[in-house]
């Protein structure tokens, strides 16, 4: 782990050099200084299930679906304390990429992009569509690392990414209060798509609690898992002093893009039935 940190970290300062020469964010509650104390909650969900919701914009993914669902649940959870600001919060966003004509034996590099996560955006179908455009067009994306890849232990274990995310996390207070790197940040590991077991006992639940900083105030841990997505917000007690809200905003943004993917019933056409005239009465 301590070598991978280390091929690791150039990268890593290089995407936050790009970052800090950015201009100004919108700024939230999340963007203040973080206390001692920690709240962290968790959800769960179907990966099918976000793979519809992935459909209702052709070309997108299922990270775009999730960036799309934790937009909506800020959206929710600043409107209802009237502290919505009127451009989009943006999210910091580290995926694996691996440059082009890299050895595919070697393991990717840790990259830093900035995602406007549509809050501004009242429709959640609309949200959707202008996170993909974001993101398809981002200049690294076409490099980025399969996530079937990113779940095969002899070339990567989730833990670690997880680990090295928490490193680069830690350099998200070189932005300030007043200059933030981002309005918050989602991480997205995949982790195995079958169950695994220790003695017998089978593992049910993968999720982590991410570190937080001065400005950068919430983090969304988002992994996966024998069919499941997880989406887990940390934050200090001071900016989610209600964390269980924010968790039923996370969930109530899911459903209301998952209730865009069903199709209206069409009513059944009742069928006419025409009955026979009466017999004609036999001639005497």
């Amino acid at each position: 782990l301590a070598r991978a940190i280390g091929r690791f970290t150039p990268a890593v300062l290089g995407s936050l050099g790009e970052l800090l020469r950015n201009d100004r964010l919108a700024v939230t509650r999340f963007n203040s200084e973080v206390s001692q104390h920690r709240v962290f909650d968790s959800r769960r969900f179907f990966i099918d299930e976000f793979k519809r919701i992935r459909d209702l914009v052709p070309g997108a993914t299922i990270n775009d679906a999730v960036l799309a669902v934790c937009g909506g649940a800020l959206r929710r959870y600043l409107l209802a304390h009237e502290e919505l600001p009127g451009a989009s919060v943006v999210s910091l966003a580290p995926f694996s990429v691996r440059a082009a004509g890299a050895n595919v034996a070697e393991r990717p590099e840790l990259n830093l992009i900035r995602v406007p996560l549509g809050t501004e955006i009242d429709d959640a179908k609309k949200r959707l569509r202008a996170i993909y455009k974001h993101t398809s067009t981002h200049a690294d994306i076409d490099q980025a690392v399969r996530a079937k890849e990113l779940t095969e232990f002899d070339k990567h274990a989730p833990a670690a990414t997880l680990a090295l995310s928490a490193r680069l996390l830690a350099g998200s207070s070189l932005g300030s209060p007043r200059e933030p790197l981002a309005g918050c940040t989602i991480m997205n590991v995949p982790g195995p798509a079958i169950p695994l077991y220790l003695d017998g006992a089978r593992m049910t639940y993968f999720s982590s609690i991410m570190p937080i900083a001065d400005g950068m105030g919430l983090v969304f841990s988002v992994t996966s898992y024998d069919g499941m997505i997880f989406i887990s917000p940390t934050s200090c007690r001071e900016q989610l002093p209600d964390p269980e809200f924010f968790a039923q905003c996370i969930r109530d943004s899911f459903q209301e893009l998952l209730a865009l993917t069903r199709k209206p019933k069409q009513g059944k056409k009742k069928k006419v039935v025409v009955r026979k005239a009466a017999a004609k009465r036999k001639a005497a």
